[in-house]
């Protein structure tokens, strides 16, 4: 039995719907994120209050717990001599051991309600990061199924060698489009947008500050000058790791002027060895070489406290393996969240782009080793 013809205009119409359909999904998944985020911010915010005041009252209890023995002794002391001591002596003595009591029982209750309260805002920051990422992971895949769906049908139908062939390869590069898309934005919000708040406020306080105390306007003013500096060193930044990759003069001179930059961005002495022939390959390969190592470094300025960085490239006719050391604090791989760590994950996903082999080793105190490996 000979089929009949596609019926494409009723498929556009069901795909239309669907994408529709997504849209809205993607847009109330969306705000669950960023009402998770919010109210992450917020109990982040009273988490931090709430330990700094444990911390003050911990402190005092310390402090009053040696003035409770200090009391305990005078009043024995007292008791004890009652020819050298008056019952003054003793009633005042007695009263101020119990006074001393008093206030140490006020702030052991004070410090166990703090913990408790301390306790009970560290499991929701934790909960409300794991909602956060979850909306946003399930944003991503929101996305990547829109996109899919919203290509024309006269490309997804116009040969059945084409179906077979094509969802597999526009998946991916839709879902590394969308997993880069998530990883900017993150940037931009743990970043350029957390100094910008930081602005608003010292602004703020800036113009309260001059109705009550003009004299001390200035030195925050030149405080205000150094945020927004550091505000403007962190986009510019941004916009480098997003500028396109110039391999004109091959994976070797790019990685060559990225180091010369992250030298003088961050102060850190990375080392370069190259090894083998300095062959030309496809520019997904160096491209994807290019971006690990970028992140990897990225990774060891940000986490790792490192004071020694090494890059090295090994350059064979047909592979590519690109390795990046240091020695800084080193962190348990098979504890990493990999959903949730979007450096790690990202350089990953690049890697099986390509079909690539990433491995990442390390262990605490002991630095981490990066290493991409690429047939070509």
């Amino acid at each position: 039995m000979i089929p009949g013809p596609v019926d494409t205009a009723a498929l556009d119409r069901i795909l239309r719907q669907t994408v529709r359909s997504l849209e809205q999904g993607k847009e109330e998944l969306f705000a669950i994120a960023e009402s998770a985020r919010q109210e992450r911010d917020r109990v982040g915010r009273e988490l931090e209050k709430v330990r700094e005041e444990a911390r003050r009252v911990v402190d005092e209890v310390d402090r009053w717990q040696q003035e409770d023995r200090r009391a305990r002794r005078r009043l024995a002391e007292v008791s004890k001599d009652f020819a050298r001591y008056s019952e003054d002596d003793i009633r005042r003595a007695y009263d101020e051991a119990r006074e001393v009591q008093v206030k140490l029982v006020v702030l052991r209750e004070r410090e166990k309600q703090l913990l408790a309260r301390r306790k009970d805002l560290e499991l929701s920051y934790r909960q409300l990061e794991e909602t956060q990422a979850r909306a946003e992971r399930l944003v991503t895949h929101v996305g990547v199924a829109m996109d899919f769906l919203g290509r024309s049908l006269q490309q997804i139908w116009c040969s059945a060698e084409q179906v077979r062939e094509e969802p597999r390869s526009a998946l991916a590069v839709i879902t590394a489009q969308e997993e880069e898309r998530r990883r900017i934005a993150r940037g931009i919000h743990d970043g350029p947008a957390q100094h910008l708040a930081r602005l608003v406020m010292q602004a703020e306080y800036c113009e309260k500050l001059w109705e009550t105390r003009p004299q001390d306007v200035p030195p925050e003013l030149g405080l205000l000058k150094e945020q927004a500096r550091a505000s403007l060193a962190e986009i510019r930044k941004i916009i480098f790791d997003l500028s396109p990759v110039d391999l004109g003069g091959g994976i070797v001179r790019a990685v060559e002027r990225y180091l010369a930059d992250f030298r003088e961005r961050t102060g850190l002495p990375v080392v370069l060895e190259v090894r083998g022939s300095r062959p030309s390959y496809a520019p997904q390969h160096e491209i994807t070489v290019f971006r690990i190592i970028q992140e990897a470094l990225n990774n060891v300025y940000k986490h790792a406290a490192a004071r020694a960085v090494k890059v090295t490239l090994e350059n064979q006719p047909h592979f590519i393996r690109a390795t990046i050391e240091d020695d800084g604090c080193g962190f348990i791989v098979d504890e990493v969240p990999w959903g949730e760590t979007f450096g790690l994950t990202s350089m990953r996903e690049w890697a099986g782009l390509v079909q690539g082999e990433l491995e990442i080793r390390s262990q605490p105190g002991q630095g981490t080793r990066v290493s991409v490996g690429i047939k070509v």
